[in-house]
C-alpha cells in the first residue's frame, strides 16, 4: 500500500512527541530506561499481533541467524542512540541531520540490491540531500553547524540504515511480524541485561506512560516493514520526507519550540518531491 510510510512517518513523529513529553515530566529518566519500556510495551503487542495473525515460524538457516544477530546488535545501538539524542535536543533542530539516514540508505539500497535500481528515484533521494545540506550549511564558517548532541543523531542514522539493509535481506525468507518480534524480544532482553534498568524505582506511572509510546512505535515500524515489502524501498524512503512537515508542525504549536522559516521552506519543497514522486 502506497500509503504505509506516510501513516507510518506520522505515527513515528507522533512516538517522539510523546517521548518528548515524558522526558519533560520526568526529568531524571534515563535514556536507557525508556529504551526499554517502550520495548516492554512493543513486545507485548507485536507478540498478541503475531499469535493472532503469522503464527507459522520457518525453520531458521545460518546465514539467516546471522542476519538476525546483525539486526538485534544494530537495532540495540540504533534505540539507545535515538532516545541519547531525544531527551537533548528539540526535535525541530535534530530533523533536518536526521533526513540523513533516507539518504544514506537510499544509495546503499540502490548499489546492493538490483530491484532497487530506479534512477529517479535515486535523483529525487539526492535532491532532497543537497536541499537538506543547504539549509543546514553554515555559510559563515563554510562547514555544517556541529554540535556536541550531533554524533548521538549521525550514530543513530547509520544504525537505522543497517537495519533497513538487513531487513531487505530477511523480508525474501521471514515475514514482517517475525522480523520485528524476534528484533523486539532481543533488543529488550539486551537493554534490560546491560543496563539493568529494573534496580531503578520505576512506579506504575513511569510504565503506563510508555505505553502509548510502546503501540505508536510498534504500529509505526510495523508499517515500515510491510512497506519494504510490498513497495521498492527507496520509493518508501522518499514517502518517508513527508517526516519534517509533520515534525515542525508539532514542534510549533504543540511543543512551543521555535521553528526557522527555512525549516518551513524546506518542508514545502521536500512535500513538492514528493507530490512529483506520486505523480510520476
Amino acid at each position: 500500500m502506497w500509503y504505509f510510510p506516510i501513516v507510518s512517518a506520522i505515527l513515528e513523529r507522533t512516538w517522539k512527541l510523546v517521548d518528548k513529553f515524558h522526558f519533560n515530566k520526568f526529568k531524571n529518566l534515563k535514556p536507557t530506561t525508556a529504551v526499554v519500556l517502550v520495548f516492554l510495551w512493543m513486545l507485548s503487542y507485536c507478540t498478541i499481533y503475531t499469535l493472532l495473525f503469522n503464527t507459522n515460524f520457518p525453520p531458521l538457516s545460518s546465514n539467516v541467524i546471522w542476519l538476525l544477530l546483525l539486526m538485534i546488535w544494530f537495532s540495540y545501538f540504533q534505540n539507545y542512540f535515538e532516545f541519547k539524542w531525544l531527551k537533548i535536543v528539540d526535535l525541530s533542530v535534530r530533523e533536518p541531520i536526521n533526513l540523513l539516514k533516507h539518504i544514506f540508505t537510499g544509495l546503499l539500497i540502490f548499489i546492493l540490491f538490483q530491484d532497487e535500481r530506479n534512477i529517479s528515484h535515486l535523483v529525487w533521494i539526492i535532491l532532497a540531500s543537497l536541499v537538506t545540506i543547504a539549509f543546514n550549511f553554515d555559510y559563515k564558517k563554510f562547514k555544517i553547524k556541529f554540535n556536541s548532541w550531533v554524533i548521538y543523531v549521525i550514530l543513530s542514522c547509520f544504525f537505522s540504515s543497517s537495519i533497513v539493509i538487513v531487513t531487505k535481506y530477511l523480508l525474501e525468507i521471514l515475514s514482517p511480524e517475525h522480523i520485528f518480534l524476534f528484533r523486539i524480544i532481543w533488543v529488550f532482553l539486551l537493554m534490560n541485561l546491560t543496563q539493568n534498568i529494573f534496580r531503578e524505582n520505576l512506579t506504575k506511572e513511569n510504565v503506563g506512560l510508555w505505553l502509548l509510546s510502546g503501540l505508536f512505535y510498534f504500529s509505526s515500524n510495523l508499517l515500515y516493514i510491510y512497506s519494504y515489502k510490498d513497495l521498492w524501498v527507496n520509493f518508501t524512503i522518499l514517502l518517508m520526507f513527508i517526516w519534517p512537515i509533520f515534525t515542525y508542525l508539532v514542534s510549533y504549536f504543540i511543543l512551543k519550540e521555535q521553528v526557522r522559516k527555512k525549516d518551513i521552506l524546506l518542508s514545502a519543497i521536500l512535500l513538492g518531491i514528493i507530490i512529483t514522486t506520486l505523480i510520476k
